[in-house]
């Protein structure tokens, strides 16, 4: 079965994640986050892709971004893996590939969706059983939207920036929600949307952004009735 085209828009933001090949780790220790961190850095500040939010666990990474040109998020990526694999293996004696395959991106599809994988994300070693709370787990952007921590990685998203007049109480209303379970089902869309490189949310929403963009991201027909053939 072909692969599914990847669909890059600017200001529409996106789940991306990638792991390691046989899920082994592409992490081993501080230097390696630090440094991997760094390189994200430097990536996207080079290519105009803003992280709203991040994890780093041992074996994969979840980014919530957004791209300022079409190209943002493919060069970003694309100079990221060279840049740290090359270190990576330089590092620990190692060749060959270090992700499994192709990063895996998905575009999300509303604001509550944006606000869904954001918490995803940073509730990711809550889940993992590695923490009690996002805020503990110092390799991800949770420090600092708890103001811990300022990260200049980060950039809020602007709906992030519309959830209170002021930054104190963004912070209170962003600590209940980010603390609070995401609800399985909940979790269970993201994982599949992202598995499939499907956009994510409900599917009314899915189904608008697909009809606005005249581009398939959703799984089935909808938003191809009208003759156009598909993958075009």
């Amino acid at each position: 079965m072909p692969r599914r085209p990847r669909v890059f828009l600017p200001s529409v933001p996106c789940h991306v994640t990638f792991r390691g090949n046989n899920r082994h780790d592409i992490v081993r220790c501080d230097g390696d986050r630090l440094r991997l961190l760094d390189e994200l850095r430097r990536a996207t500040n080079s290519h105009e892709l803003d992280v709203h939010a991040y994890v780093i666990m041992n074996n994969h990474v979840h980014l919530l971004v957004t791209g300022q040109t079409v190209d943002s998020l493919p060069k970003a990526m694309q100079s990221l893996g060279r840049r740290y694999i090359a270190y990576f293996n330089a590092r620990h004696g190692r060749t060959g590939t270090l992700w499994e395959g192709r990063y895996k991106s998905s575009l999300v599809a509303s604001e509550e969706y944006l606000f869904n994988c954001h918490r995803y994300i940073e509730q990711n070693p809550v889940r993992a059983g590695m923490v009690d709370v996002p805020g503990s787990f110092i390799w991800s952007s949770s420090r600092h939207y708890a103001a811990v921590q300022a990260d200049d990685l980060v950039t809020a998203h602007e709906a992030w920036l519309s959830i209170g007049e002021t930054e104190g109480i963004r912070r209170s209303v962003w600590a209940g929600l980010v603390n609070a379970p995401l609800a399985d089902a909940v979790v269970g869309v993201i994982r599949k949307a992202t598995w499939a490189g499907l956009a994510i949310g409900e599917d009314r929403d899915c189904e608008r952004l697909e009809s606005s963009i005249g581009r398939q991201v959703t799984a089935g027909e909808r938003g191809w009735r009208k003759g156009r053939p598909r993958g075009q």
